[in-house]
């Protein structure tokens, strides 16, 4: 909305019935939380709607967009066995539909404890999104870790450069400006070989086995803290 709109959105539980699915004959009958998210913008042509989840497609000028982030969502939802769907108008707005199945069963509560390694190694955290890597940093520096960060691939090399010395593991998205993860994964091993590196994906959990050699842990995105933490751990904590 370049010009300003206004954004509605909408939570509510929905009953999809057989005759609902005449429209949408890939949808399978039965309760979901429906999230609705729509404007008022320049909307999206018809012609490039079928193509607006796949992975770097983007109508945005250089630098100004990598055409991840409706795939990453797209990821997300299938992962969640849900369903995503858009409709749109140029000139009239988009509004993106997406259906989460509801799960009835009751969920055991369980306190997760996370010991606490004093172990004041050293943490480099690659990642493009300032929230993500806002919290990683934080609670890895409650672990005890010293952690470095930056916020795309060049800048990453460039800290791993300056305090290679202090640094043990580096975590790093794949997708990112500048640099992607796997060619700075690839900078990083070829100067030092010991230093362990984890890829964060939110794309493509299927990575190619080149890739898959070239770290030596792969988390897919989302990810607990508790998951992030045990990689680590056993990766330079409980350090052959």
């Amino acid at each position: 909305m370049p010009e300003g709109g206004n954004l509605y959105i909408n939570v509510h539980e929905v009953e999809v019935t057989k005759s609902d699915i005449k429209k949408y004959p890939f949808m399978t009958p039965g309760r979901y939380v429906y999230l609705s998210v729509k404007d008022t913008g320049i909307g999206i042509p018809k012609e490039i709607q079928p193509r607006i989840f796949d992975p770097f497609f983007t109508t945005k000028g250089p630098d100004k967009g990598t055409g991840m982030g409706l795939a990453i969502a797209y990821g997300i939802v299938k992962q969640s066995k849900g369903y995503i769907l858009v409709e749109s108008e140029p000139k009239r707005g988009s509004e993106f539909k997406v259906y989460f199945p509801i799960i009835k069963e009751d969920i055991e509560e369980k306190k997760i404890e996370i010991p606490l390694k004093k172990t004041g190694k050293g943490v480099l955290i690659v990642e493009d999104e300032p929230e993500i890597l806002k919290v990683c940093k934080e609670f890895l520096e409650e672990l005890g870790y010293k952690v470095f960060q930056a916020s795309d691939g060049e800048e990453g090399w460039n800290v791993f450069k300056q305090k290679e010395r202090e640094i043990s593991l580096v975590i790093t998205d794949i997708v990112m400006p500048k640099m992607s993860g796997i060619e700075l994964g690839e900078r990083v091993k070829t100067s030092n070989p010991n230093i362990k590196l984890i890829l964060m994906t939110g794309y493509d959990p299927n990575l190619s086995s080149s890739k898959k050699m070239l770290a030596d842990e792969i988390i897919n995105k989302p990810f607990s803290t508790k998951t992030l933490a045990e990689r680590i751990q056993n990766l330079i904590d409980d350090n052959k």
